[in-house]
């Protein structure tokens, strides 16, 4: 478990390295036991900067702010997340125990009982976010 966990956070500073948002001076790191289970980098606090949000097998979404790693910002869900999109201020967390919809300071603005697997956000004329369960059903939410 530790591992995948490990793994995670290396692909999330590859893709930092990558998008030109780190560099050798200004990179940093955050170190834990727990394994991430999903992240997605982002502006969902409109300030015109990425921030990288992170699930964990916790239960916990935490937006740090890549600059620096300060912790913006972080709620727990109730069970392991299993995906992050992001539409504008809108961050849909899926979970084993459901789909959470939050502003961008993480406060809940509503629920869905559905037992996610995946969460992809579609661009398009109409932006939406895709959400998978267990069954194989997928489910399209506009804004």
């Amino acid at each position: 478990m530790r591992r995948n966990g490990l793994t995670s956070l290396w692909l999330s500073l590859v893709i930092l390295w990558a998008a030109g948002l780190a560099s050798a001076h200004g990179a940093w790191g955050q170190f834990s036991d727990i394994p991430i289970t999903a992240n997605l980098m982002a502006d969902v606090n409109g300030d015109g900067n990425m921030e990288l949000l992170v699930g964990c097998k916790d239960g916990f979404v935490r937006v740090y702010r890549i600059s620096d790693g300060a912790i913006l910002g972080k709620v727990c869900v109730g069970s392991p997340v299993t995906g992050i999109a992001a539409q504008g201020s809108n961050i849909v967390v899926g979970s084993r125990g459901g789909v959470g919809l939050y502003d961008a300071s993480l406060k809940e603005k509503g629920a869905l009982n559905i037992r996610a697997v995946s969460v992809v956000a579609l661009k398009g004329k109409t932006p939406a976010v895709c959400v998978a369960d267990e069954t194989g059903t997928v489910y399209a939410l506009g804004f």
